[in-house]
């Protein structure tokens, strides 16, 4: 049996017969001749090849991508290897594609021994470093830039690039200590009298703890370890999405599709030896404490009071775990803002509260008083897959439409910002609420070709304007809903420059059921997550990599990060196939086009929009400079100027006018449930001081 969650096709796996499979089930399955790992590399890269979107030639060029990518990811920094051992390595950069049929490891298993040694050899000297007092006013700068830095030349060189790092790690951990306990954020005369030696010392010690958590816990890595990073160092080749799950890894995945694991609820990813976050959960303990962001690098994990645990170059899965934990449980988050300033989170472990991920509304009135906007919130194209009279998200979008054309709204605004996606069955449906009937988006398979997904129920729930709100997490399912309406003329896309740019679907394989069942003594093999199809919109155009572009860009703080599909490594092209047979809508042209034009006029005068605009480029300048100064003074200074912009962006915000809300009824079940009660109150404010939403309002009456 299948099923669909969008994204993510689920099967209970294939027998396959291509190449690399096959050698795999007539070979001797002898210890001797045959091991566990040579069956998983085997079974991985036989798959990819004969069920991926893409599949690739296996030859040389493609051992020098993968050499370079296993280099990335094995010294991520450059912190430990030296160019000695790199050009040792280098010299098995062509033999890849060989090992892979032949089921070696001669590179991951030279790789292991440079790096034990270079370990070994930093763990020596890391201490003497911590042992006497850092000069924080001297003008110096550390690169955290993969490709601005390069491998130490020899060990005295790399051990002053170990200096720049303890002091930079110190830096940070003064600087918080600086700030404990104040309300106010500290200056650069304050630094002046609270820089003490005894300060600093402690700072020294702070971080001379962590470094000796982090080499106990690089000399804890196992094979399996060592296994996955050398596979998904070459699986990222075919598309970032490809990954292979070792049998823990895969339970992870497990629960983090689930949305059942008791937590923060964050998606992480790790980039350039920082933890940073790529996504947080609606309903979940971090989106409702409403601090974390993402973009945002997780540098330190602290359990409630005790001492925080740097994780700056850690594993994901052991970061992973100093981050999760029991309901009810506090964990403290230091994080970096994508504009330089460092913050402590606090964060309540808990559940996710279903109620916060499903679709909620509210009416809002017009600033002239004379009509009522609708406006409905939609986190997730969620359905529950478990019972076929389990909630799903279209039945509850049509009954909160149903429920504000009750009361009276003629206008609608839909908002679908930090919507990752979800069922597409759903979105399918839900378009067919704004339009009468016709084709939603078109799916392209690398066997069967496309298939065109169509609204055939004639009619239409809701026919009057349509705004629809996105910004750069909205992916799949919401790009596949904001390309018909615009495609159909249907309604006005307000937000970011472009969506997410995800166009692709997955599909995981249980390698058990894969390889030969001669193999049952190495069992559990894992599973491998790979792209099978891709979506395109109704006039012929993929949502891969370009997203859906914003007929009316309203910039935030994060317009210019570099976010998205585009920017991953190795992500699948974007292209175009035959338009489908459909017909824009021509009566809402005009009203969208003026509606847009004004739109854009007044967020080209708006001061709010202007410093947003002010924000965002000051993120990516520091997005892109990756050059962290190691002088105190200018350090606070930056941070100052950081948190100067972002109190001038909260003043213009609470200057702007509050939305009007008129409070729809609540069924005699939600309004006896208090705390149902402060949830749709707590929401409604939100939405009151929202200077998006009150654009997308404007939009609306003048549609």
């Amino acid at each position: 049996m299948k099923f669909s969650l969008f994204g993510f096709r689920f099967a209970p796996g294939y027998l396959l017969s291509y190449a690399l499979v096959t050698a795999i089930s007539c070979a001797s399955s002898s210890k001797d001749d045959q091991t566990r790992d040579r069956i998983v590399a085997q079974t991985v890269f036989g798959t990819l090849q004969s069920q991926h979107f893409t599949p690739q030639q296996i030859d040389d060029a493609f051992s020098k991508k993968a050499f370079d990518a296993y280099l990335k990811n094995l010294d991520v920094n450059k912190r430990f290897l030296l160019q000695e051992d790199v050009d040792k390595l280098r010299q098995l950069e062509l033999s890849i594609d060989d090992d892979l049929r032949e089921g070696n490891f001669r590179l991951m298993r030279l790789a292991e021994s440079l790096l034990a040694k270079r370990v070994e050899q930093v763990a020596g000297f890391y201490q003497d470093l911590l042992a006497k007092p850092f000069d924080f006013t001297a003008n110096e700068s550390i690169e955290f830039d993969y490709d601005k830095r390069r491998f130490a030349k020899d060990l005295p060189e790399l051990k002053e690039e170990w200096r720049k790092y303890e002091k930079y790690q110190t830096l940070v951990q003064l600087v918080q200590k600086m700030q404990s306990g104040r309300k106010n954020k500290i200056s650069t005369d304050s630094v002046r009298i609270l820089l003490t030696p005894e300060l600093e010392k402690q700072a020294r010690e702070s971080v001379g703890k962590s470094n000796k958590d982090f080499f106990k816990r690089m000399s804890q890595v196992n094979e399996s370890d060592r296994l996955s990073e050398f596979i998904n160092s070459i699986t990222h080749l075919y598309d970032p999405h490809t990954d292979y799950f070792a049998p823990a890894n895969k339970e992870n995945f497990d629960i983090q599709l689930s949305g059942k694991l008791e937590g923060i609820g964050a998606t992480l990813s790790q980039k350039d030896g920082f933890i940073t976050v790529a996504n947080v959960v609606a309903g979940s303990a971090a989106w409702r404490q409403g601090q974390l962001k993402v973009n945002d690098q997780i540098l330190k994990v602290a359990q409630d009071k005790d001492e925080a645990v740097d994780v700056t170059d850690m594993r994901m899965d052991d970061a992973i775990k100093l981050i999760r934990g029991k309901k009810g449980t506090r964990v403290v988050l230091t994080v970096r803002k994508p504009e330089g300033t460092i913050l402590e989170i606090p964060i309540v472990r808990d559940v996710v509260i279903l109620e916060d991920t499903y679709a909620r509304s509210t009416v809002l009135e017009t600033e002239n008083g004379k009509s009522l906007v609708g406006y409905i919130s939609l986190p997730s194209f969620y359905v529950d897959f478990n019972r076929p009279d389990g909630r799903r998200c279209s039945n509850d979008v049509r009954d909160e439409i149903r429920r504000l054309k009750a009361a009276g709204v003629k206008s609608l605004v839909f908002d679908l910002r930090n919507n990752g996606g979800g069922s597409l069955p759903d979105v399918v449906r839900m378009v067919g609420f704004f339009i009468d009937k016709g084709p939603v988006v078109q799916v392209r398979s690398r066997t069967q070709g496309s298939s065109v997904m169509e609204d055939r129920d004639g009619g239409t729930l809701f026919d009057g304007p349509l705004v629809v709100m996105v910004n750069p997490l909205s992916a799949s399912a919401s790009e596949i809903f904001a390309a018909a309406v615009q495609d159909y003329r249907r309604g006005l896309i307000l937000g970011s420059p472009h969506t997410f740019g995800k166009g692709t679907v997955q599909q995981i394989i249980d390698l058990d059921q894969v390889a030969s069942y001669q193999y049952s003594a190495y069992k559990p093999l894992g599973s491998v997550k790979l792209t099978t199809q891709k979506f395109y919109r109704i006039n012929g155009g993929a949502t891969q990599l370009r997203g859906v572009a914003s007929d009316v860009v309203a910039p935030d703080v994060y317009k210019y990060i570099k976010y998205g599909e585009k920017e991953l490594d190795n992500a699948l092209p974007w292209d175009q196939i035959e338009p489908a047979d459909y017909k824009p809508i021509t009566s809402y042209a005009s009203a969208i086009d003026k509606a847009a034009a004004n739109s854009r006029n007044r967020i080209g005068k708006s001061d709010y929009f202007a410093m947003a605009e002010k924000g965002a480029l000051r993120m990516k300048t520091r997005e892109e400079e990756q050059n962290f100064t190691l002088n105190i003074f200018q350090y606070v200074k930056e941070a100052q100027e950081a948190e100067a912009d972002n109190k001038k962006m909260r003043q213009l915000g609470d200057a702007l006018p509050k939305i009007k809300i008129k409070p729809l009824a609540l069924d005699d079940e939600a309004a006896s449930d208090t705390l149902a009660t402060a949830r749709r109150k707590k929401f409604n404010e939100e939405v009151s001081k929202d200077a998006y939403i009150l654009e997308a309002l404007r939009a609306c009456q003048e549609m």
